[in-house]
């Protein structure tokens, strides 16, 4: 199959959703397929420098028209694919590029049509909804959810049938890291607790207001975290951790990727994702990965189901300190298989044979009618 996967215009060059185009367009071209990755706006050399070496090593072609606009939307749509996929959601070029094509689309909404979302810039969202968003999905001729809760979201907003539930995935830790690496840049030995957060520092999306203030309570606990800034969250974070009186045990790093990335990783006692809403965090299946226990608010853990599965601990606001308070070494340590365990169900070469099985089913469909058109 000709496959082409649409990056959003709007997307940050550190957040989730290129790195699953990525890593999922890499895993499709490893089975075979012609795989295009699409930019409705040039990348920038940060983002060529963070994503491109997966595409090129897989043999994933990108492309990027030397038009801007219309033009380069146009010549997207007039390329020779048999099945497009667009992701994220609220963005005018897909919408457009939607329109366009003459082969079948899919539509993934990676978490924006969650309840909390649609909270943010509400009236925006509902002009936008009905003049454009829903349009584009009712044409859709598959939409993805990455949950069953993500599902119902799309049910509730009206996005139309047919579904499918295909989550995120994680590609396995390296074996060779070493754990010490980032405790011996952050001053800290091996007995004291560090615990980790990886992303975006959007106050409001990952609840980073509700776990500055859990570990406040926790004064044994030091609190890592690695992303870029978003919104002025960084400034918001040192001045709240002042307030606090917190700021010595707050490290606030930039982006990372690869080995570096690994190995924060690699040296956290505990991750933890206090989001307000998500579509299937890629940074909590990496951390799982490396047999590191989660701590998540209760919107991540019904999408991941960490505490079920025994690799960590659900919380809300008013319960993370306490949690952690109480937490010991020997605690986190029984919850290391379980972790590893939950990890390995999202593989992504199990993960890209579903993308794989759910487009035959498009463009199968799609060559049935014309055959019956064509026929006599």
């Amino acid at each position: 199959m000709r496959i082409a996967q649409v990056v959003p215009a709007g997307a940050h060059p550190y957040s989730g959703v290129p790195a699953v185009i990525a890593h999922l367009s890499a895993h499709l071209a490893h089975r075979g397929h012609h795989v295009e990755v699409w930019l409705l706006r040039p990348w920038s050399e940060e983002e060529q420098a963070v994503h491109a070496a997966t595409l090129g090593d897989a043999g994933v072609s990108l492309v990027s028209p030397a038009t801007s606009g219309r033009r380069r939307v146009a010549a997207l749509a007039e390329r020779d694919v048999d099945v497009v996929q667009l992701h994220s959601v609220f963005t005018p070029p897909n919408a457009l590029l939607a329109r366009r094509l003459r082969v079948p689309y899919v539509v993934s909404p990676h978490g924006g049509y969650a309840p909390a979302s649609l909270a943010r810039n509400a009236r925006r969202k509902a002009v936008y909804k009905h003049l454009l968003e829903r349009p584009m999905l009712r044409r859709a001729a598959l939409r993805v959810a990455l949950t069953d809760v993500e599902a119902r979201d799309l049910d509730a907003f009206g996005a139309g049938r047919p579904v499918a539930v295909i989550p995120n995935g994680v590609i396995p830790a390296p074996r060779d890291l070493d754990g010490a690496a980032f405790r011996r840049e952050l001053g800290l030995g091996p007995i004291d607790r560090l615990l980790l957060f990886v992303g975006r520092l959007d106050i409001l999306h990952k609840g980073l207001d509700v776990l500055l203030d859990g570990v406040a309570e926790a004064p044994p606990w030091r609190l890592a975290m690695v992303g870029p800034d978003v919104r002025g969250g960084r400034a918001w974070l040192l001045a709240r951790a002042e307030a606090l009186g917190m700021l010595s045990r707050l490290t606030v790093v930039g982006p990372r990727q690869g080995r570096a990335l690994q190995e924060a990783f690699a040296a956290a006692d505990c991750f933890a994702l206090t989001s307000r809403w998500e579509g299937l965090p890629i940074a909590l299946l990496e951390a799982l990965t490396h047999g590191v226990p989660a701590v998540v608010s209760p919107a991540v853990d019904r999408l991941v189901g960490v505490s079920q599965a025994g690799a960590g601990w659900s919380v809300s606001g008013s319960e993370l300190g306490p949690l952690l308070r109480r937490l010991d070494g020997d605690e986190r340590t029984r919850r290391t298989p379980a972790a590893r365990a939950l990890a390995a169900r999202y593989d992504w070469a199990a993960i890209a044979a579903r993308y794989e099985a759910a487009y035959a089913g498009l463009t199968g469909a799609r060559r049935a009618r014309r055959h019956h058109s064509d026929s006599p």
